[in-house]
Order: structure tokens, then sequence, then C-alpha cells
């Protein structure tokens, strides 16, 4: 899996020392049909765009160059900078992440889930 970290300086590679503490929303693109690895972008929120919302994020990496799949993505969800997923769902692109693929997502990013979800 490649995990992307997206701001409004530029895109890197995911570390979670470095990243996890600063991250607000996710995108995630599962490998299908053995196309291509499978995409997670992670961002913080300040896309230079009018809001950190997921579709912002989205074209934020795409405007800092991030190839993206062209079907539509696997999952979405939120953190609170806290390191803890607090939504598994992203309403502005109706999509909310199959429970099968939480914990991949979980562990890709070294995250935890807030109780009571």
């Amino acid at each position: 899996m490649k995990i992307i970290f997206v701001s409004k300086n530029g895109n890197e590679t995911y570390e979670s020392v470095k990243h996890l503490l600063k991250l607000w929303n996710f995108l995630y693109w599962h490998n299908q049909d053995n196309h291509k690895e499978s995409l997670l972008i992670v961002g913080n929120g300040k896309y230079g765009l009018d809001s950190g919302s997921h579709q912002n994020l989205l074209i934020c990496a795409k405007n800092n160059g991030c190839d993206v799949p062209d079907y539509l993505m696997d999952g979405a969800g939120n953190l609170g900078f806290d390191g803890k997923v607090s939504g598994w769902k992203s309403s502005g692109f109706n999509v909310t992440t199959p429970e099968n693929l939480r914990s991949l997502i979980l562990n890709a990013l070294e995250a935890t889930e807030k109780e009571n979800q």
C-alpha cells in the first residue's frame, strides 16, 4: 500500500511518527483487479482551499501531482489530530469504509479507533 500525506505545501510519503497527530481525513482505494497498488491519501485539513473536506483533500492531492485511481474510492474517514479515527465515511463522496478494510487502514496509519464508533 502506498500512503501519501497531503498538505497545501505538497505531497510526501507518510511517516506515522511525523504525520499521525496531524491527520484530519483520508481517502482509500483498494487494489482492484491488481490494476494498481492500493492507495491511502491522508491530510491535515489545510489544503489552501475553502475547507478541509474530503473533496478538497482529493483536489489538493491531484494539484500536487498525486496519481489517484480513476474509480471511486473504497473508503474514507476522519481523525481528530489525536491519532484516532473518529469516523469511517465521507458524506461528500457518499462512501463508507467497509468493516473488512478498517483494520487494514488503522494498521497502515498506526492509528487507533475512538471508542463508541
